[in-house]
């Protein structure tokens, strides 16, 4: 099964910081390749196995409109979410670039907890 990570951050994850950071902690044979006009980002490794994907950010006016997808509580202050999904098998560098990708926007990587029907 994949991780689902959500960043939480007051600044975007744009494609030329993300490839600055992927060929920083991957090298500059690694691939980032975007979907449909920046809607999804994903990083290859020079093996071309996805490493991590990154959905476009959505802005959160209230941290509480995110707390039922968040397994913990937010944190004080942000205002952009963006969905970040490694997939199941990942090598540990993912988990590597995601929490550089992180640092590089000051965010926080947090564990997407689960919607019940009524939260929905």
């Amino acid at each position: 099964m994949a991780t689902e990570l959500v960043l939480l951050s007051e600044i975007p994850a744009t494609f030329d910081m993300v490839r600055l950071v992927m060929t920083r902690v991957c090298g500059v044979h690694s691939t980032l390749i975007e979907f449909r006009g920046g809607e999804l980002m994903s990083v290859l490794d020079t093996n071309h196995a996805r490493l991590v994907t990154l959905h476009a950010p959505k802005v959160i006016q209230l941290p509480e409109e995110a707390r039922a997808a968040l397994l913990g509580p937010p944190p004080s202050a942000f205002g952009l979410w963006t969905e970040v999904v490694i997939p199941h098998g990942a090598p540990p560098a993912a988990h590597v670039l995601a929490n550089a990708i992180a640092a590089e926007v000051r965010g926080e990587l947090r564990e997407r907890g689960l919607f019940t029907e009524s939260q929905r």
